[in-house]
């Protein structure tokens, strides 16, 4: 359990933790604690979402940051070509945003559907700004994506649930 500044920042988070726990958009996965009876202490948690606009994924809960400035999301499939990577993707990786977190965001939801010549200029676009931006490509085919850009990202195979399994998570 950590220790939180004052009343109002610990009614803050404690805030977002409750919401979570009875949003059908998040689940908690670890974490989820709090107290306030001798200081303001909440436990390190985990909150999971597939909303890439959940609340918790678009507000900053520790400073005030404006998060657009240093947060992108784009659907590959709907911008796939290279202009997309070239003035979208360029311009907030280079761009300077001072923040107390210390990076900007890129979110590439399928990013298996960018053309190749697309994904050749992001691979250098995270090469040359990878101390200042984290870039999240998701996708459902990793053999689509180029191999120069796969050797540049951490590879994390989600296999989904089974029949069974979702039918006792639905039950519980």
């Amino acid at each position: 359990i950590n220790a939180v500044i004052d009343n109002r920042a610990f009614k803050k988070l404690s805030g977002y933790i409750e919401e979570a726990k009875v949003d059908a958009d998040a689940e908690i996965i670890a974490g989820g604690g709090y107290d306030d009876s001798i200081g303001y202490f909440i436990e390190p948690t985990i909150i999971v979402t597939t909303n890439p606009h959940y609340k918790t994924m678009c507000n900053e809960l520790f400073g005030p940051v404006r998060v657009n400035e240093r947060v992108i999301e784009l659907n590959a499939s709907d911008e796939r070509g290279i202009d997309t990577v070239r003035n979208k993707i360029h311009n907030l990786a280079k761009k300077s945003v001072c923040s107390p977190v210390g990076f900007k965001l890129i979110i590439l939801d399928e990013a298996d559907f960018l053309t190749i010549q697309a994904q050749a200029s992001l691979r250098n676009i995270i090469e040359t700004y990878s101390r200042t931006t984290r870039f999240i490509l998701t996708c459902n085919y990793l053999e689509r994506i180029i191999d120069p850009l796969q050797s540049r990202c951490q590879v994390l195979k989600i296999t989904p649930p089974s029949k069974k399994e979702v039918a006792q998570h639905v039950a519980n």
